[in-house]
């Protein structure tokens, strides 16, 4: 066992309505994401820094409207992307990247709380 393994599974959504040039447009968004995350157990730095890799489903829906016009759209992407991740003082600061139909990269840091690693 040197790999740490997890799994993530997330919903967003959200909507927008807005009104421009006399008229209405409502849009709503969701996406669903299942996700295997897989990482070393030991520090490759002096600095405590590991690495991580992902393999993700994506499906992402939209439908707008403007009156009487509507139009739906749904798309499904496998995604695949990696980073690396240190200790950072009660959590753990990152940086990756995931091609998911085109390139994000993310920078970030994740705080602990009730426990220290």
């Amino acid at each position: 066992p040197t790999l740490d393994a997890s799994v993530r599974a997330s919903y967003h959504m959200g909507s927008a309505d807005f009104n421009a040039f006399g008229g209405s447009t409502d849009t709503d968004l969701t996406e669903l994401s299942f996700a295997v995350h897989i990482g070393s157990k030991e520090a490759f730095l002096d600095n405590g820094m590991k690495w991580y890799g992902v393999l993700s489903f994506n499906r992402s829906s939209s439908e707008v409207s403007a009156g009487a016009i509507s139009a739906d759209n749904s798309d499904s992407d496998i995604g695949l992307g990696g980073g690396v991740y240190m200790p950072f003082g009660p959590g753990e600061a990152y940086v990756g990247v995931e091609n998911i139909d085109e390139l994000f990269f993310g920078l970030g840091y994740r705080h602990f709380i009730g426990r220290s690693r």
